[in-house]
């Protein structure tokens, strides 16, 4: 999930690059860092929209059912990317 006004595109390429929260270790932050634009920086997710509505920089991962409708209903305007989009098979690191 970015702020829309990141201007990202599906891929997603965002300008500017920003910081990315995301859980360490697991196949798809290997895979996006290998396949995608890469953020200026990783932390650790922390299962939360806070810094995400702090920081119009921040880009997280997110459970789609939960946190972009939690962002909207504080008022911000999160675009999302969907990982299986960019083409990872996560049965292929099962």
């Amino acid at each position: 999930m970015v702020h829309a006004a990141r201007a990202c595109t599906r891929s997603p390429t965002c300008s500017p690059p920003g910081t990315l929260a995301v859980e360490p270790g697991v196949a798809y932050t290997k895979f996006s860092r290998s396949t995608m634009t890469h953020e200026d920086e990783d932390r650790p997710y922390g299962y939360s929209i806070a810094p995400f509505l702090g920081d119009p920089t921040l880009a997280q991962q997110v459970f789609v059912t939960a946190e972009p409708i939690a962002a909207r209903r504080q008022g911000a305007d999160p675009q999302v990317f969907l990982i299986a989009e960019s083409g990872f098979n996560p049965y292929a690191a099962v």
